[in-house]
């Protein structure tokens, strides 16, 4: 959600101006460090008494880098401040009584988005939300930034889709398998068919409306393929050099465990990954069960397999608690863990679509089904996520988005339990969203009319004078921050959204 500011400025000067009209971080440096005091009400302030009635108004008072070695980091020290109170700031700036002002506005939002789904308003009698795995990766916030792309499209290679689900009936990007345009349509009671309904769902089920499910890369396309049918790397290949597919995941098929590495796979993944096509794998199923042992190491399946190229992110499983041992009705059905794995996901005991129908064609427990455990339905959230980076950032490499991933997730509860096999962490959909965001730098003008409007995630502005009668209009999906040369004239209108 973006708030919408028009200021009219009826004075010359250079004022720092932040994305909000409330209280902003700000960092001030000052000529001299400073030695802070903790008086009688716990507050932190400063032992010259001229800085506290400086900063008198603001709050959260700190030394922003308090083991810094460095001279000028040393004299940085943060605080909230109301917007008004920034601008009286700056006159003391001007006196040198300090040296730099800088408004800092993190990549935060003030409401989270908020769906109207059934699901997502459901808990179980435990008090647990229905749709736990969303809420415990932050996608709602992540949505706040952005809730994906109808350009950026998800390849799923499995088993079955039904297309007239109500979660999935419009996030068809094609509703036929295009490698070979056999149709889909509505699934029979086959487990194997209800599975790719099941992973689509979680991937980028129909959100706020339209069904009862949301998923977290809800309004990206899918692009479903039948992994089951053969040519599973000639479809994945196809997905990424024929169909542009931006993410490209599966959960079903490819369940080669040969040690036949050969160089035309190694050749046709390198292709995927080099056409920016992201790949996300799952690790199996069951500490002892539905993974490979390939040279006598445990792994992934080939042919998308991370020995061919280490871009390929491997998934494994959490719980709602963040521990990756799971026990239900005593049975361990822990999600394979090993050096492979890059990033855990929720994967135990989750709501997904189902497209179950008996023999007549009278459905059964249609359209929804809960109590799904597996890393075929943690792998899609990732896959889902990856696809939000990619709406925010197209340019983005498989690569970076892996690296964005693992360096934005958040501890395992139980990882000392597994150490060097659950990968980097459980993914937070929000922080990675939020290491995504592009800068959009205004490069330093004079803007002397109605200028286009400076769109994007983040946009930074240094050295800009608007005129008088000139309008400027800044549209920033994250973050905007303005530099304290940032002038704006008498009868001149700034709009930042």
């Amino acid at each position: 959600m973006k708030n919408l500011y028009i200021l009219l400025i009826g004075f010359w000067g250079l004022i720092p101006l932040g994305v909000n009209a409330q209280s902003k971080k700000i960092r001030v440096l000052l000529p001299t460090e400073q030695e802070l005091i903790t008086n009688e009400n716990s507050r932190l302030t400063f032992k010259s008494e001229r800085y506290n009635k400086i900063l008198k108004d603001c709050d959260s008072l700190k030394q922003a880098f308090p083991y810094s070695k460095n001279d000028t980091l040393r004299r940085v020290y943060s605080v909230f401040c109301e917007t008004e109170k920034i601008s009286l700031l700056q006159a003391h700036k001007n006196k040198k009584d300090i040296e730099e002002l800088y408004v800092h506005e993190e990549c935060k939002t003030i409401e989270l988005y908020d769906p109207i789904d059934f699901y997502w308003n459901s808990a179980y009698q435990d008090g647990t939300p229905v749709l736990w795995h969303l809420k415990k990766i932050q996608a709602d916030s992540a949505w706040d930034i952005t809730k994906g792309s109808y350009s950026t499209k998800i390849a799923i290679l499995d088993t079955w889709f039904d297309i007239n689900h109500p979660d999935l009936q419009n996030q068809m990007y094609c509703t036929y398998d295009p490698y070979d345009n056999q149709p889909f349509y509505s699934a029979s009671t086959a487990l194997k068919q209800q599975h790719g309904t099941r992973v689509a769902s979680f991937a980028a089920s129909h959100t706020d409306g339209g069904g009862a499910l949301a998923g977290v890369g809800f309004n990206c396309k899918i692009i479903p393929y039948k992994a089951w049918n053969g040519y599973y790397l000639e479809r994945a290949h196809h997905a990424s050099l024929a169909m542009n597919a931006d993410v490209l995941t599966s959960s079903a098929g490819g369940w080669n465990c040969d040690t036949n590495f050969n160089n035309i796979e190694r050749i046709a993944v390198k292709e995927i990954l080099d056409n920016n096509t992201v790949i996300v794998m799952p690790a199996g199923n069951g500490w002892n069960g539905t993974h490979c042992a390939i040279n006598g190491i445990l792994g992934p399946w080939r042919p998308l397999h991370p020995h061919y190229d280490d871009r390929i992110i491997i998934v494994s499983g959490t719980d709602k608690n963040d521990n990756h041992t799971f026990f239900f009705d005593g049975t361990d059905i822990t999600h394979s863990h090993f050096p492979y794995v890059d990033i855990c996901s929720p994967g135990y005991i989750l709501t997904g679509a189902t497209s179950t129908i008996d023999e007549n064609g009278n459905p059964i427990n249609w359209p929804y089904q809960g109590m799904r455990s597996g890393t075929s339905f943690a792998t899609p959230i990732v896959a889902g996520v990856c696809a939000l980076l990619k709406s925010i950032n197209p340019n983005l490499t498989p690569a970076e988005i892996k690296n964005i991933i693992k360096s934005t997730a958040d501890p395992i509860t139980d990882a000392y339990l597994y150490p060097g096999q659950l990968g980097a962490g459980r993914i937070n959909a929000y922080a990675a969203v939020q290491a995504a965001c592009p800068i959009t730098t205004i490069p330093p003008q004079t803007i002397t009319n109605t200028h286009p409007p400076f769109t994007g995630c983040r946009i930074y502005a240094k050295n800009v004078t608007v005129k008088s009668g000139a309008k400027l209009t800044l549209d920033a999906s994250c973050e905007a921050t303005i530099e304290s040369d940032f002038e704006v004239e008498l009868g001149s209108e700034l709009e930042i959204k």
